[in-house]
């Protein structure tokens, strides 16, 4: 079945690694307008993904996927100019974070289409799953969506992940279909994609978890004191 918002092969290279959630050149995505920062938490900051960072990113897809993307999946999603937001903890040098001393909490990877979002990929390192970052992340890509005025957000999910459909549908996402056979499982199986979408319409009342999100740590920040990261 054929469903709308689908971006079947603009994704072809991408959903071969049968990441959950889950190139030439084109011009890079617009950067985070400043709306953006609301989604900071004092112990939490953004980068943008650069070539040099790439390898650790991948050190933590493979911690944390029996089926994580390659390298070369983040190099495609990079030339191809998806909007690639990185939560950090510590301090990044001003030339990147590739070296530096500061941890990579989690990241994402979303396309652009026209009036949409396709998330590819959203990841917590391991080390660092339970304690909020994943909602942080969806909250702030939400954000980042409705200013490139997006009207709905699209991502699969293995049917066998119930945990993480369970936390989308709290931050308003629905069930709308499947993708048969979407995902490599084990002993040369295909499990099937739970597509689901975010209406970001502000009036229709959807997403409103993602916006409380990101209004608890804007309060967080400003009780606190802290400058934008």
């Amino acid at each position: 079945m054929t469903l709308p918002g689908s971006t079947t092969a603009s994704r072809s290279a991408l959903e071969a690694a049968g990441h959950d959630q889950e190139a030439s050149d084109y011009p890079p995505s617009p950067p985070c307008p400043p709306c953006l920062d609301e989604t900071h938490r004092p112990d939490g900051h953004w980068r943008v993904a650069e070539q040099a960072a790439l390898e650790r990113l991948l050190a933590i897809e493979q911690r944390a996927y029996p089926w994580p993307w390659s390298l070369g999946n983040f190099q495609d999603s990079l030339r191809a100019g998806y909007h690639m937001p990185v939560l950090l903890q510590g301090s990044a040098q001003p030339e990147g974070f590739a070296a530096s001393g500061c941890t990579v909490l989690g990241y994402a990877v979303a396309m652009l289409g026209v009036q949409e979002v396709h998330l590819l990929n959203i990841t917590v390192d391991p080390d660092h799953q339970g304690r909020g970052w994943g909602r942080l992340i969806m909250a702030r890509l939400v954000q980042w969506s409705l200013a490139q005025g997006a009207e709905q957000l699209w991502l699969e999910v293995r049917h066998s992940n119930t945990r993480a459909q369970a936390l989308y549908q709290r931050l308003g996402f629905e069930a709308v279909g499947l993708r048969r056979r979407y995902y490599p499982a084990a002993r040369s199986q295909r499990e099937d994609a739970v597509v689901m979408r975010l209406w970001l319409a502000p009036s229709d009342g959807r997403g409103d978890e993602c916006q409380a999100v990101v209004a608890q740590h804007a309060a967080h920040r400003k009780e606190h004191g802290h400058g934008l990261g």
